[in-house]
Order: structure tokens, then C-alpha cells, then sequence
């Protein structure tokens, strides 16, 4: 999980692709979702170590 601000984003496996949640803290709600394979999202949490 990566925390900027206001937001939590979360990234999740599914099948062959992942999907990166963005949480609003403040407002108690899920504010966006963007599926991807690989790319500048990713790298996000590669150096994270998940």
C-alpha cells in the first residue's frame, strides 16, 4: 500500500494483469481504478519489494 495525501492506493493480481485501487481517506471512498501489465504504475510498488 502507498499513501499520498489524502489517498491510499492498493495494487491487486488478477489472472495476467494488475489493478490499482485509489482510496480517499477523508472522504471514505474508492476514487479511481486503473487496471495495467506492466509500466510506470508498477514500478510504483516494485521498489516497495511486493
Amino acid at each position: 500500500m502507498v499513501i499520498a495525501g489524502n489517498s491510499r492506493f492498493a495494487v491487486y493480481a488478477l489472472f495476467k494483469f494488475f489493478v490499482e485501487v485509489e482510496y480517499n481517506n477523508k472522504e471514505n471512498k474508492i476514487i479511481g481504478l486503473k487496471s495495467f501489465v506492466t509500466g510506470e504504475i508498477m514500478e510504483k510498488y516494485a521498489k516497495l519489494g511486493l
